[in-house]
């Protein structure tokens, strides 16, 4: 995939998810998110799949050319935001969460010119992850009862 220039914010640089870097990604996903997965989806191979591909978008964020976190979605029309993960401890207090989702749709953007919008799919649950959606300006458009793993999922969309 092609590298783009976002250049640095603060100590962080932001780039499209590079093949090179695949391997690593995974392995650091699945270092501090995997305990949270079914055993089934816990190799390396799927979080692989999961993150890189022709139709996906995923962002990394570096420090010292190691990675902070990531936010990973579909490159198709409404772009959804998959997953948000911030690794490292002076990005969660430097706000690295929202400036990967300002780089994940200033991407989609470039990309996908026709996208009106951007939606994300979110634990109900998870109410800090909803209002942190609310705070980036993304609006609450549905619900889904029992999806992903049996749990309610909230879908939230900010028009771009």
């Amino acid at each position: 995939m092609k590298k783009f220039g976002f250049g640095k914010s603060g100590k962080f640089t932001f780039e499209e998810l590079q093949e090179k870097d695949v391997k690593k990604c995974a392995e650091i996903f699945l270092k501090n998110v995997g305990d949270k997965m079914k055993s089934r989806f816990r190799s390396r191979e799927f979080v692989e799949r999961l993150i890189y591909g022709p139709n996906i978008i995923t962002i990394v964020s570096k420090k010292n050319d190691k990675i902070a976190g990531l936010v990973c979605g579909s490159a198709a029309i409404p772009p959804n935001i998959a997953f948000l993960h911030v690794f490292d401890k002076e990005g969660v207090r430097a706000g690295l969460e929202g400036m990967l989702i300002d780089k994940f749709i200033e991407t989609v953007k470039k990309k996908l010119p026709q996208a009106s919008s951007v939606t994300a799919t979110i634990p109900a649950e998870s109410n800090i992850a909803v209002s942190f959606y609310s705070y980036k300006g993304f609006r609450v458009c549905g619900f889904i009862r029992g999806g992903e793993e049996q749990t309610d999922l909230v879908i939230m969309r900010k028009s771009i």
